[in-house]
Protein backbone atom coordinates (compact mmCIF):
# COMPACT_ATOMS: atom_id res chain seq x y z
CA UNK A 1 0.00 0.00 0.00
CA UNK A 2 3.06 2.47 0.96
CA UNK A 3 4.51 1.63 -2.07
CA UNK A 4 1.39 2.23 -4.23
CA UNK A 5 0.88 5.79 -2.71
CA UNK A 6 4.47 6.35 -2.85
CA UNK A 7 4.62 6.22 -6.86
CA UNK A 8 1.58 7.53 -6.92
CA UNK A 9 3.23 10.94 -5.25
CA UNK A 10 6.45 10.05 -7.49
CA UNK A 11 4.33 10.50 -10.70
CA UNK A 12 2.24 13.42 -9.95
CA UNK A 13 5.73 15.05 -9.12
CA UNK A 14 7.17 14.37 -12.45
CA UNK A 15 3.74 15.25 -14.32
CA UNK A 16 3.96 18.39 -12.51
CA UNK A 17 7.45 19.34 -12.74
CA UNK A 18 6.66 18.17 -16.85
CA UNK A 19 3.89 20.69 -17.12
CA UNK A 20 6.33 23.41 -15.31
CA UNK A 21 9.01 22.60 -17.91
CA UNK A 22 6.56 23.18 -20.86
CA UNK A 23 5.14 26.74 -19.31
CA UNK A 24 8.04 28.07 -18.66
CA UNK A 25 9.36 26.91 -22.40
CA UNK A 26 6.54 28.91 -23.51
CA UNK A 27 6.57 32.03 -21.53
CA UNK A 28 10.50 31.96 -22.95
CA UNK A 29 9.86 31.45 -26.33
CA UNK A 30 6.94 34.23 -26.34
CA UNK A 31 9.21 36.08 -24.85
CA UNK A 32 12.36 35.94 -27.16
CA UNK A 33 9.37 36.38 -30.44
CA UNK A 34 7.86 39.55 -28.83
CA UNK A 35 11.25 41.00 -28.62
CA UNK A 36 12.08 40.10 -31.99
CA UNK A 37 8.86 42.12 -32.63
CA UNK A 38 9.56 45.14 -31.11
Amino acid sequence: MVMVVDHQIHHTIVRSSFWFWIVAAINFSSEQYLCNIC
